[in-house]
């Protein structure tokens, strides 16, 4: 934890604190350490990968506000869930790591805007006709 730590530039106890978050989550379960990193810190992680098992790195939608700053005060904005709001009854089915609206219409449009967790993965030959099943 402490090569990790050193390479993204954030102290381990900052780690520990998003892994004791995510306790009482499946082991397996993913724990977002850091978002938002730089190519250089990216570069540093890929490099050291071999010496930083269980750590992968998954790049995540970001919602586009395409006016910048014009109205934000009715927009709102978006922030990572805290571990008082997993514990509430409004937040039950989200997860550590998981960014909710916190202000404006991204609060009140939440459920709407956040969609769907999950993915699909279809498995194609070099003419693109479906191999397998989807997930």
């Amino acid at each position: 934890m402490d090569g990790l730590a050193k390479l993204l530039g954030i102290d381990r106890e900052d780690i520990m604190e998003k892994l004791k978050m995510a306790n009482g989550f499946p082991p397996s379960f993913p724990v977002k350490i850091k978002s938002d990193v730089t190519k250089d810190e990216l570069a540093k992680v890929e490099a050291h990968k071999v010496f930083l098992p269980g750590v992968n790195i998954q790049i995540e939608p970001k919602r586009n506000y395409p006016y910048n700053k014009m109205m934000a005060h009715m927009l709102g904005y978006v922030s990572e869930i805290n571990s008082d709001e997993l514990k509430t009854k409004e937040y039950k089915d989200y997860s550590p790591g998981d960014y909710i609206g916190k202000y404006g219409l991204e609060k009140m449009y939440e459920n709407y805007l956040r969609g769907v967790d999950g993915e699909k993965r279809v498995e194609v030959d070099a003419m693109v006709e479906r191999l397998g099943p989807s997930t």
